[in-house]
């Protein structure tokens, strides 16, 4: 093997989680869960926020609409309405991530444009279109990775995420995939974001999520199960363009890659079915010289929970 790639696995239940032990062969549920009610919660936070950033937020906009929807789940459960499960599932879990991205950054004025761009575009996160809305939230959504796992991080536009790696700025370009054909020009553009400011290093972090199927509920029977084909699809993705990958690396252009793919999935022996799992990973070359494996290093750290920055 000339490369390494290593795997970092988070799993949602609606809301940010850690997988817990299985008992009896039945898994148990993830740490943390959010109600109906809850989400209605953030849906309205994210409406407080925007409205304190000056954002205008139309009630016909794709997040207008979602955020509308979250908060008449409540109600219209009280209300004893008929409503789709599954439909109703998805409109929870969609909202709340986008929520849980905008409460992140909520008084952070460098997340001003992303803010915007959310609000403003196409952010219906069951189509596969390009958006701008939906490539700003990528970048909200990693950031939250990051400081959800101890890193000091923050948004810079170039490149789009700064990581403070033991006091040394770790630059990070958010790319999202639309298409196959797409990843070497956003290849090529997240290097040269990451060199925009003389930075050393860095990775491009790609997101696949459009890659998958539009408007559909993965079915599994455990989250370890459904996690580890993620992480099949994350890697076969790598393989796909393992050449484009290498030559930046051993030019020392970048560090590496980050690859994350978010589904919605139903897992029949889970105690909570409807679930958010997200499987990330990050790759790197073996031979990459030191200072790529030491930086690639603290980072698997880092998103292993090992230590702190």
């Amino acid at each position: 093997m000339n490369e390494e790639t290593l795997r970092i696995t988070r799993v949602e239940s609606q809301v940010k989680v850690r997988l817990a032990p299985s008992v009896n062969g039945r898994e148990n549920n993830p740490v943390k869960k959010a109600t109906y009610a809850e989400v209605a919660d953030r849906a309205r936070s994210v409406r407080a926020i925007l409205e304190e950033r000056g954002i205008r937020l139309h009630q016909d906009s794709t997040l207008g609409k979602l955020l509308r929807d979250a908060e008449n789940l409540v109600k219209d459960l009280d209300e004893g309405k008929k409503y789709d499960s599954t439909r109703r599932a998805i409109i929870a879990m969609h909202a709340n991530r986008i929520a849980e991205a905008i409460i992140e950054v909520r008084a952070d004025p460098a997340a001003y444009l992303c803010l915007e761009r959310i609000a403003k575009k196409n952010v219906d996160l069951s189509l596969r279109l390009c958006s701008q809305g939906k490539d700003h939230l990528w970048e909200l959504v990693l950031l939250s990775f990051c400081r959800n796992h101890g890193l000091s991080a923050k948004l810079v536009d170039p490149p789009d995420i700064i990581i403070d790696l033991a006091g040394v700025n770790h630059p990070v370009a958010c790319k999202k995939v639309y298409s196959e054909k797409s990843v070497e020009a956003q290849m090529r553009k997240g290097v040269k974001q990451l060199s925009a400011q003389s930075f050393i290093g860095g990775i491009v972090a790609f997101n696949l999520d459009d890659l998958t199927p539009e408007d559909v509920i993965l079915e599994g029977l455990t989250y370890n199960e459904t996690s580890d084909f993620l992480a099949k699809l994350n890697a076969a993705f790598i393989e796909r363009h393992r050449r484009l990958f290498e030559k930046y690396v051993k030019e020392g252009r970048c560090d590496g890659v980050l690859i994350s793919t978010t589904v919605l999935a139903g897992l029949k022996l889970a105690d909570t079915h409807f679930n958010t799992m997200t499987q990330t990973m990050l790759w790197t070359l073996s031979s990459a010289n030191a200072g790529t494996r030491a930086r690639m290093s603290a980072l698997q750290m880092a998103f292993d929970g090992e230590t702190d920055y």
